[in-house]
């Protein structure tokens, strides 16, 4: 990773990491789909035997990534060699991706609920983040670039070496001044083609709003979940904004039921 740092407001970054940061990292699918999703960053696993390799992996992934990125511009896309790379396939029904699972089973309940287990079973096969040439109608966004196993893990040596930021305090206020507004942009390129923007998280709501619904906060509505497992729960909508804005629980939350979900996708068709 390049050693030689840049001054981006008050803090000091990586030059290599700012640019990976304020390009496609942390996204998947098409920009120009119908279908948002946003996520706090993405999830992963602690692997004992690779945990050591953190640092390596990360400039890795940073500077494969931005070849790409600079020479595509394009997000990344789950085309085949993605899901060879990054799933665990077992008789097709992508078992390890249970959040995408859940995005898969919204869709299906919005688009055809008379024939929903077929159907959420084939878009997360052969549809979700697919590509702008595959008219792919599905997004998804990340408000932090860097995975970590939980959004309270702390930033270890390899993350403060290849950001060139102290702690995981400052990367989150730096992506606040610098990355947000990249997203912010992009948001508004494709606003016209979103039909909604589905936000997984509720404890990071505002920084939901400041993306997606700046200076509309007092628009939304609060809506209790319609659980069916007992446990009460609410999700804010900002139904009345095109397009319309959805902020919920996590999906990696296990209470999420099929009903649930099926649910959650018959309020965001209303």
């Amino acid at each position: 990773m390049n050693n030689d740092d840049t001054n981006s407001h008050e803090y000091h970054v990586n030059n290599e990491f700012e640019e990976w940061a304020l390009s496609y990292s942390g996204m998947v699918g098409n920009p120009g789909g119908k279908y948002w999703f946003s996520g706090v960053e993405y999830g992963r696993k602690v692997d004992e035997k690779t945990k050591d390799n953190r640092h390596k992996g990360l400039v890795d992934q940073i500077r494969s990534e931005n070849e790409r990125f600079s020479r595509d511009q394009v997000p990344m896309e789950w085309d085949d060699n993605f899901k060879l790379k990054y799933n665990d396939e077992r008789n097709g029904k992508y078992t390890s991706w249970r959040t995408c699972q859940k995005m898969a089973k919204v869709i299906a309940q919005i688009e055809n609920s008379n024939n929903w287990k077929e159907y959420w079973q084939e878009y997360i096969s052969k549809k979700l983040f697919t590509a702008k040439c595959q008219n792919g109608d599905t997004f998804q966004v990340n408000l932090y670039p860097l995975d970590f196993p939980k959004t309270t893990t702390t930033f270890s040596e390899a993350e403060k070496t290849v950001t060139g930021m102290k702690d995981k305090e400052e990367y989150y206020k730096w992506c606040k001044s610098n990355r947000f507004g990249r997203l912010k942009e992009m948001f508004d390129k494709n606003r016209e083609h979103i039909d909604f923007v589905l936000c997984f998280g509720r404890l990071h709501t505002k920084e939901y709003i400041s993306v997606f619904a700046e200076g509309k906060e007092n628009e939304c509505q609060e809506i209790r979940i319609n659980k069916h497992n007992g446990k009460g729960c609410t999700m804010l909508s900002f139904a009345a904004l095109r397009p319309r804005i959805f902020v919920v629980p996590h999906f990696a939350c296990r209470w999420w039921s099929d009903k649930d979900l099926q649910w959650l996708g018959d309020k965001i068709k209303k």
